[in-house]
């Protein structure tokens, strides 16, 4: 990549990896065996987690949220999700 470009966001770092690496692993378990592509990290983070925040009622500005979460793929999703929440 000849061109460095800045990120605002973990969403937008992540929309980037997805597009320039699709198939690498964006996430592996470390007890496990479990690994996520940016892709699919970024398609999870795109129907899970947004869409339940969303139908709670979350907005991108103005609102707070607490997640107490152990580290986890699905803290990430909500953690990527949540900076795309429109508001």
């Amino acid at each position: 990549m000849s061109e460095r470009r800045a990120f605002s966001t973990i969403r937008t770092l992540m929309n980037r990896n997805a597009m320039l690496y699709p198939d690498k692993p964006a996430l592996k378990e470390v007890e496990g065996s479990r690994v996520l592509t940016y892709q699919g990290m970024k398609e999870r983070a795109e129907t899970g987690w947004g869409n339940a925040l969303r139908g709670l009622g979350a907005k991108k500005r103005g609102s707070r949220r607490h997640t107490q979460s152990r580290n986890s793929f699905e803290y990430m999703e909500s953690a990527i999700n949540y900076t795309e929440t429109p508001g």
